[in-house]
């Protein structure tokens, strides 16, 4: 079991490491792992950032709703569900819910590389 999840958290680590930099963008200059790493995390944080805003400002539902394919046409049988999904989709609790996601991921993330460094 443990070799399962050891073999599960190296490939996953390998995602997020200077390989992962190199493979993507070979035309780009090398980095250390350790600052190409930052970078990564850095961009995934602005990314949260970024959605975070969006999801507070107070046009984004009515311009969901206008979108069948996200909410659903309103004409359908559960137009209330389909309503149920665009409110939830918005709003200081889908922050709540995009941050606790966000912190569920670098908790795992970082206990990953622990256990990384631990094994070597």
């Amino acid at each position: 079991m443990g070799l399962c999840i050891g073999s599960l958290g190296s490939s996953i680590a390998c995602c997020f490491s200077s390989a992962f930099c190199s493979l993507c963008c070979s035309a780009c200059p090398s980095c250390k792992g350790s600052t190409s790493t930052r970078i990564a995390y850095g961009l995934i944080l602005f990314a949260g950032l970024i959605t975070s805003y969006i999801m507070l400002i107070p046009n984004v539902e009515n311009a969901l709703k206008k979108n069948s394919i996200i909410c659903g046409n309103s004409s359908s049988n559960n137009g209330s569900m389909s309503s149920n999904i665009c409110s939830n989709l918005v709003g200081s609790v889908a922050v709540y819910h995009l941050s606790l996601g966000m912190t569920i991921f670098f908790s795992i993330l970082s206990l990953l590389v622990s256990l990384l460094f631990i094994n070597k």
